[in-house]
């Protein structure tokens, strides 16, 4: 089960849910290589929710943008 903040969680265009994970170096900045996936959202408490790759991978450890 992986968890991310809730914070993290955006609307697709069709209403999914998905989270955008940093691929490159955070330090970049505005520059830093993201990509969105695709999730699945399951519970959520305390300010984090339980989520399940549908399109594209997550794994644990992977840095989410949160409040972007």
């Amino acid at each position: 089960m992986l968890y991310v903040p809730l914070a993290a969680i955006t609307a697709g265009p069709g209403g999914e849910a998905r989270v955008e994970v940093v691929d490159g170096d955070p330090k970049d900045g505005a520059d830093a290589k993201t990509r969105l996936v695709v999730v699945e959202t399951g519970l959520a408490a305390a300010g984090a929710v339980e989520v399940t790759a549908v399109d594209g991978d997550l794994e644990e450890g992977d840095l989410v943008v949160v409040g972007r």
